[in-house]
């Protein structure tokens, strides 16, 4: 039972911290203090990530009970194995906007960055934890299943983003935003993500000798080399201002060579080991 409520406390935190985000009971801001703009942090409740722990810890006292033993192990792992995965996301995020923050155009908001890195973390341990739960014994490499993780690897990038997006839509009122074009400019450009997270997987997990790490670090690669802030890295941070046909293009064949090639980098250097061990 320890394994499976620490981990539900986890994620149920983990929810409650991006919730605080979200609804501005924890906010990152910045303040004039001693002839100079500073960043501050308030929280002004902890009620949600508190209610989260308790109720991961309830659920995980009954996913205990309820599931099978192997189950529960997979919860668990599938837990580690997402967390991990949103790990390197974030990771690669946080050097990517750090580059692209030198440049003159790029302008950084830590309120919204740490709401979109934390809601990465949240969304792929708990797309992470049900996928171990429901397929505990199921390989993760091959066509099917690399494109399944890949995809979610996708998913946990992208839909923080929409979800913070649509918060941000509800909260207009210029009637100039029709669905056209809140379609075009907010919300199709995040939709690059789980598709080049789902090639990428797929086309590394089909490949001979194929490992989940492999298939983990091509699609974790494809998704970040399809990223906005790489545009900047690039220099062509202007792309993304209107909607292209030809700018997703570019990111999905960016994001597909990158994630590929890291992927089969990753099955010659484990090839190679075993080579040497054997």
């Amino acid at each position: 039972m320890f394994k499976s409520v620490i981990t539900a406390v986890f994620i149920g935190a983990l929810g409650g911290f991006w919730f605080a985000l979200l609804s501005g009971g924890i906010e990152v801001f910045q303040n004039y203090v001693d002839g100079a703009w500073r960043y501050q942090v308030e929280a002004r409740s902890f009620a949600a990530p508190v209610v989260g722990a308790v109720i991961g810890a309830l659920a995980g006292a009954n996913i205990h009970l309820a599931f099978a033993p192997e189950r529960v192990n997979g919860f668990a792992r599938g837990t580690l194995v997402g967390s991990a995965a949103a790990a390197l996301l974030i990771l690669a995020q946080i050097v990517f906007v750090a580059i692209a923050a030198n440049f003159a155009d790029y302008r950084l908001s830590y309120q919204p960055l740490l709401t979109r890195l934390s809601g990465i973390l949240f969304v792929a341990s708990i797309l992470g934890a049900a996928l171990g739960a429901y397929l505990p014994n199921r390989p993760l490499v091959g066509l099917l299943p690399g494109a399944i993780v890949g995809a979610l690897i996708g998913v946990s990038f992208t839909l923080p983003a929409i979800l913070i997006t649509a918060l941000f839509i509800s909260n207009l009122t210029d009637a100039g935003y029709s669905p056209a074009k809140i379609v075009l400019t907010y919300l199709l450009p995040d939709m690059v993500s789980p598709l080049v997270g789902a090639a990428s997987g797929a086309i590394v997990g089909a490949a001979r000798r194929a490992t989940p790490a492999a298939v983990i670090v091509a699609a974790t690669v494809a998704v970040t080399a399809s990223s906005v802030p790489f545009l900047y890295i690039i220099g062509l941070a202007f792309l993304h201002i209107s909607f292209a046909p030809a700018v997703y293009a570019l990111r999905i064949l960016v994001g597909l060579l990158a994630g590929i090639a890291a992927g089969f980098i990753v099955i010659a250097a484990v090839r190679q080991d075993r080579d040497l061990f054997s």
